[in-house]
Formats: structure tokens, sequence, C-alpha cells
């Protein structure tokens, strides 16, 4: 491989690791300046490395010690030289300083990118098709950071390898606060947990917490279907976004193919500095952000249980300077809290379910029902409104109970709960399996002859196919009373008695021989 040419600036003015105040120098250069670097056909180092140690397993123990070993007698060689992409002319000159020494520990760089090789060569040498990961390097007595981060991607064809150069940071003088900092955030996410009981609300608050505590260009939640490749629900700084906006807002493919996807391949956290290109977006993704002129970009995967339950990405502001160590770690615990928050409200919600509902046909139990339906009552009686209410039960359930017996009569209970289900199109009804094979719906409806009209369309659709409970099949009929109050006349005196009136012309069409709607109206 060539050799990188090297700015005339920086033959005259190289900042040399071993001059006083070297290796600070280096870092700064390194806090401006990422640098993007690959290896084609790494499958042949890999290869030489394995053959390597296999010669050698006698002479050092532990894998790490033998790919090391087996590195520094083969990375020498010219066709396993790195090619280096360099982001700006910055980028270039300690691009060209790694490459330049030979990847010799006489360069500060150098010497971070042969460590940041063996681990990749690591990874490949178990088989490890993709991962992400930060490595940190204390740089002499400065007390610098040096952080680097790798992806590779491994395929039967070539494996290459991304390596990006982060920012130099010192540790910070105010860790304490930063942890302070970091509680009072915690603090006010966990009583957010405590104090709702709708998962909407959380996730608003949450995200607005977060937007405003990073003072963000944008923080997005992303609660993502990975079967589906699809975003289930999406929450922008303080409030849910609708589908309409979401498939504008973010469409799927930037999404699955940028940064987000990324953190949820790898499940590792993906941090991409202000303006400069990054081979993780496509292109689409990349126009948009220059666009925006959006800032730096953090994204954390939501895991639970190494699941993707979704992301939290922060957009940062153009003017602000780059996120620190701790803005990550934040970031990272925030991710973990909204997992909790999701298992917390998704047990709360079964539990709930579980109370509310009847568990054979998934309606809502005669409890639930009642105080629902009281609510429902108390505010058309107030505001003077209309309300229907159909009762139906199956005719002759006894004997289909005792010839088939209980399973078969559990099939026929959830066939019919389906139906019922299914013929009812207005979204506020409540629709209860009242009692045994009774079953309840209340309404807004306009008339009389509209509760008829439906109850009728309800008997006919439960009825009009058999049950399939194999191998027997069960035909079956259906039974109704309706009630209904229009709003002018006077009102039964509470919910009890208004269902009780349904409940009583249910008894008058079982009289008069089943399979009908009484009162019944003529058309």
């Amino acid at each position: 491989m060539s050799e990188p040419e090297l700015p005339e600036f920086y033959t005259s003015n190289r900042p040399d690791a071993h001059s006083p105040g070297g290796e600070a120098m280096l870092a700064e250069y390194l806090a401006q300046s990422p640098i993007y670097a690959w290896y084609e056909d790494f499958s042949s180092l890999v290869n030489a490395v394995r053959e390597e140690m296999e010669l050698h397993t006698s002479r050092t123990q532990g894998l790490e010690n033998r790919v090391s070993y087996a590195i520094s007698m083969v990375m020498d060689q010219p066709q396993f030289s790195p090619r280096v992409q360099y982001a700006n002319p910055k980028a270039k000159l300690l691009g060209a300083a790694a490459v330049k020494s030979g990847l010799e520990t006489s360069s500060l760089v150098a010497r971070a990118y042969q460590g940041l090789l063996r681990d990749v060569v690591i990874e490949l040498v178990q088989g490890h098709t993709q991962f992400n990961r930060l490595v940190y390097w204390m740089l002499g007595t400065e007390k610098l950071f040096l952080k680097l981060q790798f992806h590779a991607e491994y395929s039967d064809t070539q494996t290459r390898v991304f390596i990006a150069g982060f920012e130099a940071e010192e540790p910070s003088s105010s860790s304490i606060s930063q942890v302070m900092e970091q509680y009072q955030l915690l603090y006010k996410v966990s009583q957010l947990m405590l104090s709702t009981t709708s998962l909407r609300r959380f996730m608003e608050s949450t995200v607005g917490l977060i937007h405003h505590h990073y003072d963000s260009y944008g923080t997005l939640i992303a609660l993502v279907n990975l079967d589906r490749r699809t975003i289930q629900r999406a929450f922008l700084n303080d409030h849910e976004m609708t589908k309409e906006e979401i498939a504008e807002e973010v469409p799927s493919q930037h999404y699955w193919d940028g940064l987000s996807g990324w953190a949820i391949r790898t499940r590792e956290t993906i941090y991409s500095p202000k303006s400069i290109p990054d081979f993780r977006e496509n292109q689409d993704s990349m126009r948009k952000r220059e666009k925006n002129e959006c800032g730096a970009i953090i994204v954390v995967p939501i895991l639970s249980q190494q699941v993707v339950l979704g992301t939290l990405t922060i957009v940062g502001n153009p003017q602000q300077a780059a996120f620190k160590k701790h803005d990550l770690q934040i970031a990272e615990t925030m991710a973990n809290h909204i997992a909790i928050g999701l298992q917390h409200f998704g047990l709360l919600e079964r539990t709930q379910r579980m109370v509310h509902t009847d568990l054979l046909t998934n309606l809502q139990n005669r409890e639930h029902f009642m105080q629902m339906a009281e609510l429902e009552y108390g505010r058309a009686v107030e505001s003077q409104e209309r309300l229907g209410v159909i009762m139906m039960d199956i005719d002759n359930f006894k004997q289909i109970n005792d010839q088939h017996g209980n399973l078969v009569g559990d099939d026929v209970l959830k066939v019919v709960a389906d139906r019922l289900s299914r013929h009812v199109r207005e979204k506020s009804a409540l629709i209860s399996r009242f009692d045994g094979d009774e079953f309840c719906v209340l309404l807004k409806i306009r008339s009389q002859r509209a509760l008829y009209k439906l109850a009728d369309e309800l008997r006919i659709g439960i009825s009009s196919e058999p049950v399939t409970s194999p191998p027997i099949v069960v035909k079956l009929t259906i039974s109704a009373g309706i009630c209904h109050i229009d709003g002018v006349g006077a009102y039964p005196e509470n919910l009890r008695e208004f269902l009780n009136l349904a409940s009583q012309a249910l008894l008058e069409a079982k009289a008069k021989g089943r399979n009908r709607v009484h009162p019944e109206i003529s058309s």
C-alpha cells in the first residue's frame, strides 16, 4: 500500500509525542478531528493470526495474550497494512502519523490503533460478526482520554473494519455536581413512574425532562416492533407523535438504515460528532442532518433482557459543544429507566386487564362494566343524552353444556363474544360478559328503533354460522331484550333499574319462543 501523502504543514510543525506536552497536543488534535479508517480483506489477517496462534500456543497463555503476540508477528507485513480515509486535513495528520510509524509503539496514536486492532482481531477470531465498543486510553501525565470506536462487518467474501477516533476528554473536575445532576434527573423520572398510571403521560414527561436537561435540538423516544421493522409509538420533545407525524419526521428507511438501526443491531450506544460525515448513516439521513444543521447525536438502544424495545435519540444544538462522557452515561441511564418504565406499565396494564377483563371471552367483566356504566349513565342523565342497552344470552346454553361438556360450552362463549365485538362498531360502546352466557351492550344511540335494528343485526350475525369445537358442531340462536332512554322523557331511577328493564325484556323474548328481540318494533 502506498503511504498517504503528508500535508506540508505537518512536516514542518509535527506534534511529537516525545516532546514536552506532545501527547496532550496529539489528544487536542484528535478532539477536533475524528478519523475514519477501514481494513479491506481483513479475513486474510484473521487467518494469518490464527495460524500464528496455532504455531505458538505454548509460548503465551490466555486468548488476548496469544492474539497480541500473533498480531505482532504478522502486522508488519505489507499486505496487512490498513487503508485510511480522512474526514479533513487534521484527521489526515493523525491517520498519517499512525500509518507512517508502521503501527509501532513510538507513536501515541499508533499505539492506540495497535491496541484497537488487537481488540478487533480478538472479536473476529471468536467469530463475532458485528460489534461496537468504546475503548479508552489514558495519555501520559496530562490525564487525557483517547476514545476510539470500531465496527466490523464480517462476511464470506471480505471483512471491513471501520475505525473512528473521537474527542480526547479531560476527567471533569465537577464530577460530584454531575453525579448530583444525574441523581436529580433519575429521581424525577422515578417519581413519574410512581405518580402516574398512564404510559403515555410517563413517556411524554420523561422525554420532556431529557429534552430540557440536554437543551437539545430534539429528543426522541421510539418504541419499535423488530419483526415488522416498524415504529409502534414515538414521543418527540414533550408529546406523542401521530402516525402521520412519524411517517413524515422519522421515515422508516432513515430510521432503520441510519444511526438508530446501528444502535439496534449492535445493542450499543452510538455517538456521532457534529459536522463530520458518518459512515453509519445513509445519504438521505446525512442530507437531512446537514439541512437541519444538527449538532452531535447520541442514540441509545432501550433494552430489556437484551431484547430491543426501542431507542432514545438526543440531537444536540449546533451551537453546543460536543457531548461529554457523562452525557452518554446519563443517556444510557435514562434508557434503562425507560425500559423499567415500559416493564412497569406493561405489568400494570396486564394486572388491570386481569382485574377488569373476563379471561375466557376478553370482554369486560361485570364488576368493571358496572363501574364504567355508572359513569356513562350519570353523564347521560346530566346532559339529557340518549342511551340504549341490549341484554342478550344464548338460547338453551345449559343443554349445550350438558350434552357436549363445559369445554365445548367455553368455545361457544368465546366465539359469541368475538362475533359480538366485531359487529358492534360504536367505539365508545361498553360490552360485557354479564353473567354466565348473558352479555350486555351499553351505548349511545339515537332512537329505540335504531337500538332494535342493532340488536336484531347482532342476533342474526352471531347465530348465522354454527360454532365448531372439533369434532362437535353447535348450532345456536340468540335472544335479546332492549331498553332506550331518549333524553326527553323520565329516566329510570338509576343504572340498576335501567339494566333491569332490559333483563325483563330478555325474559319476555325467551317466553315468546326465543331467537328474537323484545320489545319488537315493526319496520
